[in-house]
């Protein structure tokens, strides 16, 4: 038998899953600012700019909210999982990482606007 009580296995995979969500956002936000940036980037501009661009500014922009629902969604769910909590990555370093996240998304977007 594990030492660990029934409690203690659901906060685990609680966590778990809370994690994966995360990482889950990321990746569609990465996904979406990437294509975003791709689109306006790669197609040539004599083919209907205003709207690729146009494109490429809503990818970004729903690429930065996937960050901040992500972080949302975790910051959220630790209320779910406090007996967890000392074997989760620190809420700090997440939000830090979504801070940085968002600002690659203010730079792509200055990019697209002025670059």
């Amino acid at each position: 038998m594990s030492s660990e009580s029934k409690h203690d296995s659901a906060d685990d995979r609680t966590l778990m899953a809370e994690e994966r969500t995360f990482s889950a956002w990321v990746r569609t936000g990465l996904t979406s600012l990437a294509t975003g940036l791709g689109i306006v980037k790669l197609i040539p501009a004599n083919h209907q700019g205003w709207m690729i661009d146009a494109i490429g500014i809503l990818l970004v922009i729903v690429g930065g909210l996937a960050f901040v629902f992500g972080f949302w969604g975790y910051r959220r769910g630790t209320r779910l999982w406090q007996g967890a909590l000392p074997r989760a990555v620190p809420l700090w370093l997440v939000g830090v990482f979504s801070l940085m996240l968002i600002g690659v998304t203010g730079l792509s977007l200055a990019l697209i606007l002025f670059g």
